[in-house]
């Protein structure tokens, strides 16, 4: 990598250890990010070994806070989206992934206003939508490692204590990462460059847990969050930009 792609892969992954660390909204950065510097095929394999890697950090820090019911649900219908996305990845080029991955940053953002602007109670979810939320979720996270709002539209509505959201969001994603490692394999995505910058980029991932973490004992959430929002605004226009015009 030369030194403007590593800078922006590094941002990209400290974004995503800012998440890890307990500002969530922040990993929606990181896929963005990475495409800005390399395909998106390549970007999504560069960072699953770092992601599994981040996972088992996260892992030990919540473990024994998941809600088993509705891992139930969501782990098998996310492993049924994992399918879907390796049978079809061969026909998606990498236009589709950046329009589909731009779609998926304002769509996300979409999700935050209407919250915001509707507030109150929401009903809970039903575990049908949970199939459909979390088969969404598996697909999403398989082409480009959005899987978080799909999964997140389920279980916000379940009215989890916080631990056991985060817990639950936890293991599920540390059981999809192990799980997509298989077809990524498979498929060919993991090369030894791949492989050699995905080492480079370890190092960050534990900084920007760290630093997730102590941010979030000193400073208001709600800022860091804002920002990513406009941040990802903006990243996810000149990707459906880029996109409808590289076609």
């Amino acid at each position: 990598m030369d030194l403007q792609q590593w800078l922006v892969a590094a941002l990209a992954i400290f974004c995503m250890g800012l998440a890890k660390g307990g500002f969530g909204a922040m990993s929606m950065l990181m896929m963005p990010l990475m495409v800005l510097v390399m395909a998106p095929t390549e970007a999504a394999a560069v960072t699953l070994p770092i992601l599994v890697v981040m996972d088992m950090i996260a892992l030990w820090r919540f473990k024994g806070t998941w809600s088993k019911p509705h891992l139930k649900i969501i782990l098998p219908f996310a492993c049924v989206g994992i399918v879907i996305g390796t049978l079809t990845f061969r026909y998606i080029d990498e236009q589709g992934l950046k329009l589909m991955l731009g779609v998926i940053c304002l769509a996300f953002i979409a999700l935050y206003l209407w919250g915001r602007f509707k507030g109150g109670e929401q009903k809970h979810a039903s575990p049908k939508e949970g199939a459909f939320w979390s088969t969404l979720a598996g697909f999403a996270s398989f082409a480009t490692h959005a899987g978080g709002p799909p999964v997140a539209v389920y279980l916000l509505r379940q009215g989890l204590a916080p631990i056991n959201l985060v817990g639950t969001t936890t293991i599920f994603f540390v059981v999809v990462n192990l799980v997509k490692l298989v077809p990524y394999y498979f498929l060919g995505l993991f090369t030894l460059e791949g492989i050699s910058k995905s080492v480079w980029l370890l190092p960050i991932a534990p900084i920007g847990i760290l630093l997730g973490h102590w941010l979030l004992q000193r400073f208001e959430a709600e800022r860091f969050y804002k920002l990513s929002y406009a941040m990802l605004a903006v990243i996810g226009v000149k990707l459906i930009f880029d996109a409808l015009q590289g076609s």
